[in-house]
């Protein structure tokens, strides 16, 4: 088999009560506050910059480590999800934008990237011991959303910090 197109979207399963009354979806994070916004080279080098910026702002929430320790995994988790499979030969290399916003008790995770998102076959490994990233990052936050189309892959994600 080839390589294939990402197409899913994941997002919490509240079950057929829906969303509780007080849960919103920032769609974007220049609807709220942004306090952090960069980027980086698309390359496997730069997550650990990325780790540490994130952990730098998240914590500037007065969030105790258990709760910057589950956004920092969440975060590395998309952005190596964006080096692995957003820009892939014949693609150039592009870059992972990661922006954290806050508004109304929530925290915003936005991380973009520009390329074709395509998933790698099993190479030379195990397929068994590899797509878990959507899952831990579900199982971290309240809500993740993953947008693919041509302009590229976000993972948009929320967590209250109230």
């Amino acid at each position: 088999m080839g390589t294939v197109r990402l197409t899913s979207h994941v997002a919490p399963d509240f079950g057929d009560a829906g969303p509780p009354d007080d849960f919103q979806w920032v769609n974007d994070v220049d609807d709220a506050a942004t306090v952090f916004r960069q980027s980086w080279p698309a390359r496997a080098e730069h997550l650990a910059a990325i780790r540490a910026a994130v952990r730098s702002r998240a914590a500037a929430f007065g969030l105790g480590g258990e709760a910057v320790d589950d956004i920092v995994l969440a975060v590395n988790e998309a952005a190596s999800n964006s080096v692995e499979h957003a820009y892939r030969p014949p693609q150039p290399p592009g870059t992972v934008e990661v922006a954290l916003a806050a508004a109304a008790g929530t925290l915003t995770v936005d991380v973009r990237d520009q390329g074709r998102w395509l998933l790698r076959e099993a190479e030379g490994g195990d397929r068994r011991l590899r797509g878990r990233g959507l899952v831990i990052m579900r199982s971290l936050l309240d809500a993740v959303r993953v947008d693919t189309g041509p302009l590229g892959t976000r993972v948009l994600a929320t967590v209250r910090i109230a």
